[in-house]
């Protein structure tokens, strides 16, 4: 979000003539501000955080839209062979296989976490 954030709100302040304060945070710390009762006019965040600000009554339920979606994609190391990724079975025979992986501490990375906790048990 971060670079159509910086490319959008300059256009959007000469349009309004306006000015925006905008922070980029971990989705975590925004979501402790938020709950802590942080000022803001619009809040962007994976749908998970906002439906958890709802359930704590921090956003009306009616002030929340889907704006984004976060692809997950897989790469292997240059000169690695490609794995066989084109059923739940071979991902995760691949996956088991592995002798390492990473994974990002973002929305998409929290969702790959949640799915390795499942597969463990498989």
């Amino acid at each position: 979000m971060r670079p159509l954030m910086t490319q959008a709100i300059p256009l959007f302040e000469r349009t309004n003539a306006a000015t925006v304060d905008i922070e980029f945070r971990l989705t975590s710390v925004l979501k402790k501000a938020i709950e802590d009762g942080a000022l803001f006019d619009v809040a962007v965040l994976p749908r998970p955080e906002l439906d958890a600000l709802v359930e704590y009554g921090a956003i009306a339920p009616a002030g929340t839209a889907d704006v984004a979606r976060s692809a997950v994609g897989l790469a292997v190391q240059a000169g690695a062979p490609k794995p066989d990724i084109g059923s739940v079975a071979a991902l995760r025979f691949a996956l088991l296989k592995a002798r390492s992986f990473a994974y990002s501490d973002g929305p998409s990375g929290a969702y790959t976490a949640a799915l390795f906790g499942k597969t463990r048990h498989c």
